[in-house]
């Protein structure tokens, strides 16, 4: 405990141990201690590279995508004044005879030829029209009818249905119109001429048989009508009924149309 009346006297040191002789009377900092050895570093082996994987064969290129076509052009827009669609050819495909058409046999043919045709081809205009009286001229089924059943080509369609067409202040075609021309027609006239001059020595004439044999290649252009030899004969005997010794060019002409209209009746009613 301190003493009364008194001050605290400080603490009191002896340095005289770390100090040496001269050096007691003075304050010295102790030397700093030595470092310590470094400690050995553990040797690292190096770490051996994992071999990346093989890499994949890259893929082979898609096909390029074809180019989108080019649009067309626009469609021109419809007016009152726009030209007329030009008409498709007809395309020849059969027709048979139509349902209410009377079959008609070849006696009937060969006795009253006009009355056959009339009684078969104004039933099947009948049927084509619906019964109607008569039928445009752009009527498919009509003009298929000709084609098949005539001599007409599709080149002389067309003339030869306004001409028909014509004869009536509605430029229609009836029965009436049909039946003329299916008569006037039912073989060309070209194909005619044409196999006359080539039987004929003088261009001329044609002897009665060698008419004989010209309409045998007349019935080797129209459809097939399964007559047997023996009906085919009574069809030329009929046809050239009128016929002597010599035919001529005009006879000829008849009688080539009139066995065309006999087998294309008998060919119609029988399909």
């Amino acid at each position: 405990s301190p003493p009364a009346g008194g001050t605290i006297a400080p603490p009191f040191y002896n340095i005289a141990a770390w100090a040496q002789d001269s050096e007691a009377d003075s304050f010295v900092i102790p030397p700093p201690p030595e470092p310590l050895p470094a400690l050995p570093v553990p040797e690292v082996s190096p770490t051996k590279a994992e071999p990346s994987p093989a890499a994949s064969p890259p893929r082979p290129a898609a096909p390029p995508a074809p180019a989108a076509p080019a649009p067309g052009p626009a469609p021109a827009a419809s007016t009152a004044s726009a030209a007329p669609r030009k008409k498709e050819p007809v395309k020849s495909s059969p027709v048979k005879r139509q349902q209410d058409s009377p079959g008609v046999s070849i006696d009937a043919v060969l006795t009253d030829l006009e009355g056959a045709e009339q009684a078969a081809f104004k039933a099947a205009f009948k049927s084509l029209s619906s019964g109607l009286e008569v039928l445009p001229l752009d009527h498919d089924q009509l003009r298929s009818f000709i084609l098949i059943n005539s001599g007409v080509t599709e080149q002389d369609l067309e003339v030869e249905m306004l001409k028909l067409a014509s004869a009536r202040d509605d430029f229609s075609i009836d029965a009436s119109a049909l039946i003329s021309l299916l008569r006037e027609h039912p073989i060309g006239d070209d194909d005619v001429l044409n196999l006359f001059m080539s039987l004929s020595t003088d261009g001329e004439s044609l002897s009665s048989e060698e008419c004989r044999t010209g309409l045998l290649q007349v019935t080797s252009r129209l459809q097939e009508t399964g007559l047997s030899e023996e009906r085919m004969d009574r069809v030329f005997d009929r046809v050239m009924t009128s016929a002597g010794l010599t035919v001529s060019m005009e006879e000829w002409l008849q009688y080539a149309k009139t066995t065309a209209r006999i087998l294309r009746l008998i060919a119609y009613s029988r399909a």
